[in-house]
Parts: C-alpha cells; sequence; structure tokens
C-alpha cells in the first residue's frame, strides 16, 4: 500500500516536472522568431556556457559526446526494459513511472539541445566580408584565374597519396593548432572568445557511411572530426565544426566562416583545403561569359594533381555509401525542424536569370553565391 502511494505521488512529480520542461521548451520556440532574442541569447548564455565548459571539455583528449551519446541509448533502453518488465508483472503505475522518466530524460535533453544550439539558429548573419558591389561578366574569367594560380601554387607544395588524394602535412592536433591561430585573426563580437580543439571521432567509420564529415554538439562544446575524411577536406571541415563550436550554427554561415579562415590564411595546406571545398562555385562562373566550352577549358588547367584528387575524393565517398541515403535524410530533417532549408542549405547557388531575345534564351547570374562574394571580396 505504501509502494502504491509512493508511485502515485512519484507519478504526479513526474507530471510537473515534464509539464514544467515543456513550458520552458515551448518559450524557447517561440523566442526563437525574434532575432534580436536570439542574438542575446548566443551573446550571453551560450557564450558564458562555452567559456566555462569549453575549456574542461576541449583539456580531456577523448570525446564526450559519444560517451553521453552511449550513456543516453543504455538509459532508454534499460527504463524500456523497466517499462516492460513492470507490464508483465501487472505493476501499471510502476511501468508508467519509468515511461515517464523517458519522457523526461526526452524532452529535458532536446530543451537543454535546443537552449545550447536551437536558438543560435535564428541569429544575424555571421559578419564575414561579402563583395556587394557589382561584377560585370567580362571579368569572371580573370577572378577563376587568379584563384587558380594560387590553387595550382599549394598543390605544387603537397605530396599525394598513391591513389591520388593529397596527404596532410599536419596531424589533426597540428591542424588544430593551426586553425585556432587562424580563428584569432577575425576581428568579431559575433564569435565566442574560445576556441576549442577538434577531436576525433571514435565511431569514425560509422560516420564515414553515413557520410557525414564532422558534428558539432553544442551541450559539450564539441567540434568532432570523422578522422576518416580525405585529406583535401579535412581542414575546411575542421574549421567548420569550429564555427558551429563558436556559436555559427546555420550551415551556410558556417560555410562561409569555414572558407574564409583557409582562404586567407598563409598555409598551403589549409588554402588547398578551402580552395578543393569551393572553387566549382567560382569555376562556375564560366558558365555564365558566353562561351559554353569556357568551364571545361579553365578545369582542364588546374593541376593534374588537383583533377586527380577530386576524383579520388569522388570515388572515396562512393565507396562508403552504405547508410548515406538515411544520414541525409536525418540531418535534413533535423535542419527544416530548426527553421532552415534541411541539407539544401549546404549547397552554394547564385541566383540566376534569364532573358529570351528570338529564339534564344540567355542565362545570367541575377546574385552571386555567398561564396562567390566571398572570392569578389578577396579579389577586389
Amino acid at each position: 500500500m505504501i509502494d502504491k502511494k509512493k508511485e502515485k505521488k512519484r507519478f504526479i512529480i513526474q507530471l510537473y516536472v515534464i509539464g514544467g520542461i515543456l513550458a520552458f521548451f515551448i518559450t524557447l520556440l517561440i523566442l526563437r522568431q525574434f532575432e534580436n532574442i536570439c542574438e542575446f541569447w548566443s551573446r550571453t548564455y551560450y557564450r558564458y556556457f562555452q567559456s566555462v565548459i569549453g575549456p574542461l571539455v576541449s583539456w580531456i583528449p577523448f570525446s564526450i559526446t559519444e560517451i553521453f551519446v552511449l550513456a543516453f541509448a543504455g538509459s532508454i533502453i534499460w527504463l524500456l526494459v523497466l517499462v516492460i518488465r513492470n507490464l508483465i508483472k501487472k505493476n501499471r503505475m510502476r511501468s508508467a513511472n519509468h515511461g515517464l522518466t523517458i519522457a523526461i530524460i526526452l524532452v529535458a535533453t532536446a530543451t537543454f539541445y535546443f537552449s545550447t544550439a536551437g536558438m543560435a539558429y535564428g541569429r544575424a548573419q555571421v559578419d564575414i566580408p561579402q563583395y556587394e558591389g557589382e561584377v560585370d561578366y567580362t571579368q569572371y574569367v580573370d577572378v577563376i584565374e587568379y584563384f587558380r594560380d594560387d590553387f595550382n601554387n599549394c598543390s605544387s607544395q603537397l605530396e599525394y597519396n598513391a591513389e591520388g588524394g593529397v596527404i596532410s602535412p599536419y596531424s589533426i592536433s597540428e591542424i588544430n593548432v593551426l586553425l585556432q591561430a587562424e580563428y584569432a585573426k577575425i576581428d568579431s563580437s559575433y564569435f565566442t572568445a574560445f576556441t576549442a580543439n577538434v577531436k576525433p571521432l571514435l565511431s569514425s567509420f560509422i560516420f564515414t557511411e553515413f557520410n557525414i564529415v564532422g558534428i558539432s554538439f553544442a551541450p559539450t562544446t564539441e567540434p568532432l572530426i570523422n578522422t576518416l575524411t580525405p585529406d583535401s577536406q579535412l581542414a575546411s571541415a575542421m574549421a567548420h565544426e569550429l564555427a558551429h563550436s563558436k556559436g555559427v550554427l546555420r550551415e551556410q554561415d558556417a560555410n562561409l566562416v569555414a572558407m574564409y579562415v583557409c582562404l586567407n590564411s598563409d598555409i598551403p595546406y589549409l588554402r588547398y583545403s578551402g580552395y578543393f571545398t569551393t572553387f566549382g562555385s567560382l569555376l562556375n562562373l564560366s558558365r555564365y561569359v558566353g562561351d559554353p566550352d569556357k568551364h571545361d577549358e579553365l578545369y582542364d588547367t588546374l593541376d593534374v594533381s588537383i583533377r586527380n584528387d577530386y576524383n579520388y575524393y569522388g570515388q572515396f565517398w562512393q565507396k562508403h555509401d552504405l547508410l548515406a541515403n538515411m544520414g541525409r535524410w536525418v540531418n535534413d530533417m533535423y535542419l527544416k525542424i530548426l527553421g532552415t532549408e534541411g541539407v539544401a542549405s549546404y549547397t552554394d547557388t547564385p541566383t540566376i536569370g534569364s532573358v529570351t531575345v528570338g529564339d534564344t534564351t540567355v542565362y545570367f547570374i541575377e546574385e552571386f553565391s555567398p561564396f562567390q562574394k566571398l572570392f569578389f571580396d578577396l579579389y577586389f
């Protein structure tokens, strides 16, 4: 009899707890609609949280996030076992309590995650330089060739493996040091002051099959990298995850920050990784110069080692696509829930216009993509 009273009291208390957490979560969802509030929240709550937790977590050499995920999954599974066992014993109130405990864990985790990451999706645009002036199509080729020459120059200073992939001259810990120095050069209050260490994912082999190169988990302030990622993408992916951990959550913004950091570096390998990720966007300008062959002509002027690296990169991810569609679907749903365009937000595309004269349709760029504007800012 006493046990039944205790279980009933526990049930009521848990209802109040989950109700309070849900109320707070709903409040955050409403506040997330206001950019000024999101900006204030990110510059106060998350910034303080990251400045306190970040250095401690960054000092620990292994991934706290992966431990959390295992503990989280284990707890849920164990509680489900208890729910089923108590149902079999016809102890419905105890079973209901275990079910409510599961609900509390799920809702509390989602709320904490949203408080550290979700609010930042409503922030103002990141203040990375973007060229907003006019650029005539007759200038496109000159811009492409300017950066192509530097891309080729970076390539000449690096080595490649037998399969054609570039070899990073630095370890992950050394790349961390280089990227932290690059981030320190950015004069902006948009970012948190602390720059974490990007940690290797112990479960990289699983993330490879999902075609995921890295993640950043705001509740632990950890940026994490898939260690099996080809070296051509390694530095830019680490820079991307660092941007997330410093308060830049939208994918296109994090991409832009990462490319700004890499392309402004004096380190050939960092610039190479930045070019490798962005050069397709720059080369896309050549499709709008009035010469249908210009795109392929310019691509062929890239060093053969770079072209081989692109082939190696494509083949690598094709070999590891067991769970790629699932990974893309989950990521797409996650990003859409947080108010973005989903995985489409990763894509760097300009706005295209057209003019039809007689039977001929001419396409032109109405607005340049973020990467293209970044290149123009560096060029002009």
